[in-house]
């Protein structure tokens, strides 16, 4: 259960609180764990746990030669519109 503290040391801190419950469901998919160790005034400590499982590199594919792209980039915001034109761009697009 989240709650933000009443003790007027932290009202700052912002948050929705879902973060920990997003992390544990992702980690649980993956078949993981999550652990935490806290002390009272000093913190938490959280341990996730993940399976590894070693896999071979895969071959390496072919040359693959593609035709010249066309871009539609839509923007509603100018700044944004040129910055992605000059990123863009910056790639030889």
């Amino acid at each position: 259960m989240y709650y933000k503290s009443q003790d007027g040391q932290r009202m700052s801190i912002v948050g929705s609180g879902i973060g920990l419950s997003v992390s544990r469901s992702l980690i649980s998919a993956m078949s993981g764990a999550i652990h935490v160790d806290s002390q009272l005034g000093a913190g938490s400590c959280f341990t996730v746990s993940l399976p590894l499982v070693v896999a071979n590199a895969p071959e390496l594919a072919s040359v693959v030669t593609c035709p010249a792209l066309t871009i539609l980039l839509v923007e509603d915001v100018p700044l944004k519109c040129r910055y992605c034109y000059r990123v863009v761009g910056a790639t030889g697009a």
